[in-house]
């Protein structure tokens, strides 16, 4: 009876010790959130690797420290960490969803898919990861499929602005334009703030473009182009293709600058970028008749 008494309880103290690490841990990785919430991202990821050196097993660190080094355009070393915090918490949705979009956004709409079906299959109810199949769905121009995604994201969530504003993108690209307009006023009166958002004044420029009425179109782009995200390549591309196709080709130089700042060696924008200093050189000097 002692051997055994004597047994369960260093069996205990084990346990405790093992533990002590991991509550160690949790504590330092709280306080990082909290810093991260604040903005002060140097503290937070000083209390990120303190937790994980403490305890790797800490799958709020790794999602912290991925979300920093993502924002510092450490995009391999973000993804190894939110994937271990997938693997570490045994798949829980929010990690796998922040993991399907950075996929996204690193164009891997295929790996996306497949963080946003994992999670489906557990709850297929999950708006979140509806709206996650739909923006992969977009992304590969399967309008019809991502029409359907989205709303059964919306079944679930009816009000969600971020899904909204993209089945008015879809409109807007299956040549839709009042259908793209009257989506988004419809979001823009149940949320006014929403009016400031940059892809929704992009999707307004490009469905008043559709609708031939340029003045409108054009001051929407140009204050979508300033608006956008630095790193939003594609988006910048769609509202530079459409002010140059409406004429304005002093804004669309400014938005391939905004490119080419970030990505110097994009060749969509490269291309853009010749076909206006042409434009311009015609404008200066008119080719001989």
């Amino acid at each position: 009876m002692l051997c055994l008494l004597s047994s369960i309880g260093c069996r205990s103290l084990s346990y405790k010790r093992r533990e002590i690490p991991l509550v160690s841990a949790r504590q330092l990785s709280l306080k990082g959130v909290d810093a991260l919430d604040r903005d002060r991202t140097a503290d937070a990821e000083t209390l990120f690797l303190e937790a994980l050196q403490s305890c790797p097993a800490d799958e709020r660190a790794h999602w912290g420290l991925a979300e920093i080094l993502w924002t510092r355009g450490e995009t391999a070393s973000a993804i190894a960490h939110i994937q271990e915090a997938v693997r570490l918490s045994g798949g829980n949705p929010d990690y796998r969803l922040r993991l399907g979009q950075m996929y996204l956004d690193l164009g891997d709409s295929i790996r996306a898919r497949t963080q946003a079906e994992a999670i489906l299959d557990q709850d297929y109810s999950h708006a979140k990861a509806w709206a996650l199949k739909g923006d992969c769905q977009r992304y590969e121009r399967r309008w019809s499929e991502a029409l359907e995604a989205y709303n059964r994201a919306l079944l679930s969530k009816p009000d969600f602005p971020d899904v909204q504003i993209s089945l008015a993108d879809i409109h807007c690209q299956m040549c839709r334009p009042e259908r793209a307009l009257a989506t988004l006023d419809r979001i823009t009166d149940a949320h006014p703030t929403e009016e400031s958002n940059s892809r929704l004044m992009l999707i307004r420029g490009l469905a008043l473009a559709d609708l031939e009425r340029k003045e409108e179109a054009i001051a929407a782009l140009n204050r979508a182009g300033e608006s956008l995200p630095s790193g939003q390549n594609r988006q910048q591309l769609r509202v530079a293709t459409a002010q140059y196709r409406l004429g304005e080709l002093v804004g669309a130089r400014m938005t391939v600058g905004r490119i080419l700042q970030h990505d110097p060696f994009d060749s969509d924008a490269q291309k853009l970028q010749s076909e206006l200093d042409l434009s311009f050189r015609n404008l200066v000097e008119p080719p001989y008749r």
